[in-house]
Order: structure tokens, then C-alpha cells, then sequence
């Protein structure tokens, strides 16, 4: 597949985190991975699946039983989870999600290349719409990026925060959802 890349001096953001409001974590818990991928999903499937409380409390259920399934809530809810735990969930809820007019995916990125291969395979990545799960290290936190600015990457985070640097090291365990279209968008 032949994609074209903006120049990297543009700034650009996946259409649909223009017209959603990202699902918010509580100030108290460390459920930031559960809604990164809830909201990595939204993304991927805006116009193809309801986004609505409903469909999403739905996710966030499913969710909370994948992870009663690997250990207890609480564990979670207090500490996060670890990248194989958030990569399993991922993928979980991507099946889950997925309905009669959308099937969701997750690819795991590489994230042990050069840094600017890093840098080219997410924005390859949001080129054709796709979030990208990321584990903000210096933060310790999971986020969706889905734009970019020369000099930033434009987040649709549970916590509140819009932007992180560049700089690759600040992100590890990048996972990009896709969604294939089954039907035509209703």
C-alpha cells in the first residue's frame, strides 16, 4: 500500500477526534489503558458503530471482566497494568467492538527501531486514520495520539492532557487499531 505522508512541517489530526469528546477517567484510578482503548476504538470506528453512553459503558464492562479474567480489580483500578496485559485487553475489546459493518484489529508496532522509523510508522498510522495506543512513559500513563504538529503529537486522552513531545523515548508499546469497513457508513 502506497500511502502519502504529510509533510512533516504540517500539522494534522484524525477527522473523527474532531468531532468526539474523549471518554474521561476518574482523578483516582489507574484505569488510564481501559479508556485509552475505548477511545483508540471510538476513533477507529466513528460512523460505523453507535457512540453512545451505552455502547461505550458496554466496552468499559467488558473491559473491567478482561481484566478480572488476569487478576484482581483492584490491582488495576489502583496500579494500571502491565504492556502484555494492556495488549491483550486491546485486542479483546477490538472483537468486541466490532459489529456488522466494521471489523477492528490491533497491530502492534515496532518500537525496538531507530526513532525516526518509530516516528514514521505512527504517523503512517494516522495517515489512514488509524489510532495509535501509546504508553506515556514519562508519565506513566497510556494515551491515544491521533494528529501530530511539527514540533508535538496531538492526543485524545482520558486524563486531559492534549499534547506530548516528540521525542520517542516518551513512548513505548505503540498499538494501532484499525478498522476495516465491511458496509458502506450509515
Amino acid at each position: 500500500m502506497n500511502i502519502e505522508m504529510p509533510d512533516k512541517q504540517s500539522s494534522f489530526v484524525i477527522p473523527a477526534a474532531r468531532e468526539l469528546e474523549p471518554c474521561l477517567q476518574g482523578s483516582l484510578d489507574g484505569l488510564c489503558g481501559l479508556y485509552a482503548i475505548i477511545n483508540a476504538i471510538r476513533i477507529a470506528a466513528f460512523g460505523y458503530r453507535r457512540d453512545t453512553h451505552f455502547a461505550n459503558h458496554a466496552l468499559f464492562v467488558a473491559g473491567i471482566a478482561k481484566l478480572g479474567e488476569f487478576g484482581a480489580i483492584a490491582d488495576y483500578a489502583g496500579d494500571g497494568m502491565n504492556k502484555t496485559e494492556f495488549r491483550a485487553l486491546a485486542k479483546h475489546l477490538c472483537r468486541k467492538a466490532s459489529n456488522s459493518k466494521i471489523k477492528l484489529r490491533c497491530h502492534a508496532l515496532p518500537v525496538r527501531v531507530p526513532d525516526a522509523q518509530r516516528q514514521n510508522n505512527i504517523l503512517a498510522a494516522l495517515t489512514v486514520g488509524s489510532p495509535v495506543l501509546v504508553n506515556l512513559e514519562h508519565k506513566f500513563h497510556y494515551s491515544v495520539i491521533t494528529g501530530r504538529t511539527p514540533s508535538t503529537l496531538t492526543l485524545f486522552d482520558s486524563f486531559g492532557y492534549t499534547r506530548t513531545n516528540m521525542r520517542p523515548y516518551r513512548y513505548r508499546c505503540s498499538i494501532m487499531i484499525m478498522g476495516n469497513s465491511l458496509s458502506s457508513r450509515e
